[in-house]
């Protein structure tokens, strides 16, 4: 073959890989697009609208009583903003998650085209945009995709081959502003630091130094804002998460540190490291947090690159990492990882923690990384030193949803597709087949890779069905027969728009657990989640808030429209919906009848439907 040929060969595969990725990006958004604004309708988010009511009341209400607890004020405000040009938060919204989710998809391929080369940025940019969460973040109206698109903006700059200092400022300056946006962003930031160290040890630390600058000049709006209106820098609280969702150990300390924190009392940031912290976070580092990428039980939240199989994920993600290692690794040296391994699994048996297994695994790997180091390209590091840092920090919270690891969204896909395009022809020792062979392994690759592709489409759309229609999760009977005729917030929808009839309806509460009733409504709201108080309560007992704890009264409040962190406004009730399926409190059982006698005299029912439960009264105050 000519010199020529061969380049016009080379061209010729260049466009190919190139128009392929622009079609994958073509097709994400189109598909996207038509779910998000055409399915997706109307739209049932209950945090969008958290966010949007909190912007509203930072800029134009009682600023002091806003209180968002896992999130800065940042969103909130961007999004109040954005909303009074549409004039409908939940397109709005839209808007945001379908822009910056392609946004997110274009950026992966050039980010991995920076370490990697054209291929390999094509597989990963397709495994993202296959990912079933991520179909879900740029469908639904979420608060991550914009800080995440700015979060794979930084990681753009710094997987450069050679850094700059204009480098180093871009990416200091849009961490700085996915960090106003979502707190993990500064777990990023600080994740960072490692990486820079390792590649200026040899210079001095000015570099370092002037990231840091731009990264704190571009976050210090949002410090200034919460010093001067809460007199504190980060106005947000971790002890939620250790009260509000599952941990191994539950201390009833931490809801009383809530209340107090929540309410001003307390405004000490800091948590106290005692038995109870330690055991709770060893269990996020090592088997919650970790579930999320690596599917260990047949719970759905979770975005393995085969989400259906539990553990396939390990062999998958951390199989890429050691093929980026980028060595030979010896008899001895795997004799002595594997003795590591043992030891680690003994002890965890042994101490009846074998739940921890992953433990076992993980650690070598990372035993195996550290001595790897020096034979890892200085550019691909970012992609292996962020996520575990990251991942560190972020485990003194348990992970809920995948989502919530989006800050490292790029690296399991990266990984995934390292696995299969390095290790696959390490394991079965590519090098050393015949040239007639090669078929036959190119097959094995496509093959893996249609098996990822398929699993993860049928996952998203079950999952999909879940969220929009509150279809069962069923992946092994996609076939069905699906009747989606009306999607989950239809009625929600209708039962707003039937009280925004109401009079005065925009000064009076909607006591229920579901602020798009509000929203719809265009009245205030209160929050509950019908489990509240005393077992024995009174039906006016439960809606008038008596005898509730403290926990329960701040978390009500400052998950109320207005929010009311410091209960000035001690909201009455003007209206009760009632959810039976999600209620705990016996009292109010007799509210899906009716015709019950002992429903109170000043209940007027406006609503009610058997099938889903939902009743709605309106309550009568003398």
């Amino acid at each position: 073959m000519s010199t020529n040929n061969f380049q016009n060969l080379k061209l010729v595969r260049k466009d190919f890989v190139n128009s392929t990725s622009i079609i994958v990006v073509i097709i994400f958004f189109i598909c996207t697009s038509y779910v998000t604004f055409i399915i997706d309708n109307p739209s049932l988010d209950h945090l969008i609208i958290d966010y949007y009511y909190a912007g509203q009341q930072t800029l134009y209400g009682d600023r002091e009583s806003v209180y968002l607890a896992s999130t800065p004020i940042g969103w909130s405000v961007l999004l109040a903003s954005a909303d009074s040009i549409v004039n409908d938060v939940f397109i709005t919204a839209k808007l945001f998650s379908v822009v910056f989710a392609t946004g997110i998809l274009v950026l992966s391929f050039f980010i991995i085209r920076n370490v990697f080369d054209k291929k390999l940025a094509l597989l990963v940019q397709t495994i993202i945009a296959v990912t079933p969460f991520f179909h879900v973040e740029a469908i639904l109206t979420h608060s991550e995709m914009l800080p995440v698109f700015l979060i794979f903006l930084s990681f753009y700059f710094i997987t450069k081959k050679k850094l700059s200092g204009r480098d180093l400022i871009l990416c200091g300056v849009f961490l700085g502003l996915a960090s106003m946006l979502r707190y993990q962003a500064i777990l990023v930031a600080i994740s960072c630091l490692p990486f820079f160290l390792i590649q200026y040890k040899k210079i001095h630390l000015s570099k370092t130094l002037l990231f840091l600058i731009f990264f704190i000049a571009t976050f210090s709006p949002l410090l200034i804002y919460n010093f001067i209106t809460f007199g504190t820098f980060i106005e947000s609280d971790p002890s939620l998460y250790f009260t509000a969702f599952d941990q191994v150990t539950e201390d009833p300390e931490w809801e009383k540190t809530f209340a107090e924190r929540s309410t001003g009392v307390n405004t000490n940031m800091l948590f106290e490291v005692d038995k109870n912290f330690i055991e709770n976070y060893f269990h996020n580092l090592f088997v919650s947090n970790p579930h999320r990428m690596f599917q260990f039980t047949h719970d759905i939240q979770n975005w393995s690159p085969i989400p259906f199989f539990q553990y396939i994920g390990i062999p998958i993600i951390l199989g890429g990492a050691i093929a980026v290692f980028n060595r030979h690794i010896e008899k001895k040296e795997i004799i002595f990882l594997v003795t590591i391994s043992f030891i680690i699994l003994i002890f965890l048996i042994m101490s009846g923690y074998t739940e921890y297994f992953f433990a076992s695994i993980i650690i070598p790997v990372l035993v195996l990384g550290i001595r790897s180091i020096k034979q890892i390209e200085q550019n691909v590091l970012p992609l292996l030193i962020i996520p575990v840092c990251f991942f560190i920090m972020i485990s003194i919270i348990t992970i809920k949803h995948p989502f919530d690891l989006f800050g490292i969204l790029l690296i399991p896909a990266t990984l995934t597709a390292l696995f299969i395009v390095k290790g696959i022809p390490k394991i079965i020792q590519f090098k050393q087949l015949p040239d007639k062979k090669t078929n036959y392994i190119k097959i094995i690759m496509i093959f893996i890779i249609s098996i990822i592709i398929i699993s993860n489409l049928i996952y998203s759309y079950e999952l999909q069905a879940t969220l929009l229609f509150n279809d069962n999760f069923d992946w092994k009977d996609i076939f069905r027969n699906h009747n989606y005729q009306l999607s989950a917030a239809y009625e929600i929808k209708e039962i707003g728009e039937m009280l925004s009839k109401e009079h005065n309806i925009e000064n009076k509460y909607i006591m229920t657990d579901g602020n798009a009733f509000a929203y719809y409504a265009n009245s205030k709201y209160v929050f509950v989640r019908f489990d509240e108080g005393p077992q024995d309560a009174t039906i006016m007992e439960y809606v008038t808030r008596e005898g509730w704890s403290d926990f329960e009264l701040a978390f009500s409040n400052i998950e109320c429209i207005p929010n009311d962190r410091y209960n000035i406004y001690n909201p009455l009730p003007d209206y009760l919906i009632y959810l039976d399926k999600q209620n705990k409190i016996p009292s109010l059982r007799v509210l899906q009848n009716p015709d019950d006698p002992n429903i109170p005299k000043n209940f007027e029912l406006l609503y009610e439907n058997d099938k889903s439960g939902i009743f709605v009264y309106k309550i009568e105050h003398k």
